[in-house]
């Protein structure tokens, strides 16, 4: 029997691990309030991080512009190390965006620059072009589904 999914508790809980990554690896530096988390079919890819206002929210601030980091819909069966690596994975683009650092050639974002590489393993990813492989860093542990650093 196939088993269904409720995507706004799926997503409440995608907000919720965006948040303690960002404390917990990019030091709290990413508004994630001018996040849109969504979970969409993205082919050939296991998500993507759109470099513009492509939303606009509403908060304390008032309406405000906000960036997209889609998952990949077909690609949330994985292990949660990897589904974690592709959220640290997209919140590096999204902080280089912020920093105005221009991370990937081509128009598209189809190959990853020497600075993205950079930024990304300075926040615990480990970069393997060759395998195509986004790994999370051996040491460190996980409490209730969430990788804690060393």
């Amino acid at each position: 029997m196939k088993q269904t999914t409720n995507m706004s508790r799926v997503i409440g809980e995608i907000q919720s691990i965006g948040r303690k990554l960002n404390k917990d690896w990019f030091n709290g530096e990413l508004d994630m309030d001018r996040v849109i988390w969504t979970v969409q079919s993205t082919p050939k890819a296991y998500g993507h991080f759109t470099p513009y206002l492509s939303y606009r929210v509403h908060d304390k601030e008032g309406e405000r512009g906000a960036v997209e980091i889609n998952l990949g819909g077909g690609t949330l069966d994985r292990n949660i190390e990897s589904v974690i690596a592709t959220m640290i994975h997209e919140m590096t683009h999204y902080y280089n965006w912020c920093h105005g650092v221009k991370d990937c050639s081509r128009s598209g974002g189809q190959y990853h620059s020497k600075k993205f590489k950079l930024e990304a393993e300075k926040h615990g990813l480990h970069i393997e072009y060759a395998l195509s492989e986004i790994s999370l860093p051996h040491s460190g542990h996980f409490i209730n589904d969430i990788f804690v650093p060393p």
